[in-house]
């Protein structure tokens, strides 16, 4: 159940964002769905929602600044942690998450070794971060 409704939300919020911010790319949800993340590439932040659980309506929570360009979001199987991968500085921004209310804080942004980031994931322990670059 939880699967489905992630989708639906990531896809929901990717086409709104797609008609009125073109260069938004990404979306993803936390494990369990109540928080909701989206990069906009053109203005360097990642705007953060709230997922009512009963009717999958959207609250903003606000946006967070991020690298150069972010292009995609990965959120950690515990739902603690958000990394950001930033496209035009060739950066991963990692964020703590609050639980009550889903707002990202900055812990750090680290360069990658390659260039031409462009996909983020965690591997399902958590343990490990994986980046795509050109």
């Amino acid at each position: 159940m939880y699967t489905y409704l992630r989708l639906t939300i990531a896809a929901l919020i990717a086409a709104t964002f797609s008609l009125s911010y073109s260069a938004s790319v990404d979306a993803v949800t936390t494990s369990i769905a109540r928080f909701a993340y989206v990069p906009n590439f053109s203005d360097n932040t990642v705007s953060q929602y709230s997922v009512n659980m009963t009717t999958g309506q959207l609250r903003t929570n606000s946006n967070v600044a991020t690298g150069m360009g972010p292009i995609s979001v990965a959120v950690d199987p515990t739902g603690k942690f958000a990394y950001v991968a930033n496209g035009k500085s060739d950066t991963i921004s990692a964020y703590t998450i609050n639980p009550r209310t889903g707002v990202l804080t900055n812990v750090g942004t680290t360069k990658v070794a390659g260039s031409g980031v462009h996909a983020i994931t965690i591997d399902p322990s958590g343990k490990f971060v994986y980046i795509a670059c050109d």
